[in-house]
């Protein structure tokens, strides 16, 4: 199977790294938010709290399906979930999939999307896979 969800906080002036260490594994994002979620290690004053916004396609587009990505966290200033004056931060979790890179993304939109039920064997490229996903031929 796969491993865990890797959750991890990324300050303003980091980089969102992710890796796969087996060879053919692919990263598939679970979740990213960018705000003021909660006090913790980036975010030291309790004003303007609990603002954020979803920015995981930002990182599907970036990072799902490849066996790395390096994101700077400063790339999502523009999104402005919180009040201008006050410095946000990453929250993201991804986990490694075994996977080939030409269908993985319609796996990836699959299981998120709820059309299935469960992770697809992201190696099958044969009519089975589509037929799992009732897809034409």
């Amino acid at each position: 199977m796969c491993c865990l969800d890797v959750v991890k906080e990324y300050c303003l002036r980091e980089y969102f790294v992710a890796s796969c260490a087996s060879v053919g594994d692919v990263i598939l994002m679970t979740s990213a938010l960018y705000g003021r979620m909660r006090i913790g290690r980036c975010i030291r004053g309790s004003f303007n709290i609990g603002c954020s916004n979803d920015v995981t396609a930002i990182f599907d587009d970036r990072c799902s399906g490849r066996g790395s990505c390096n994101v700077s966290v400063r790339s999502l200033v523009d999104s402005r979930p919180c009040q201008r004056d006050f410095a946000s931060y990453l929250e993201a979790s991804y986990r490694c999939v075994p996977g080939k890179h030409s269908n993985f993304e319609l796996a990836q939109r699959a299981w998120l999307g709820g059309i299935v039920d469960r992770p697809l064997d992201f190696r099958s490229t044969g009519p089975e896979f589509s037929s799992e996903l009732n897809i034409g031929p």
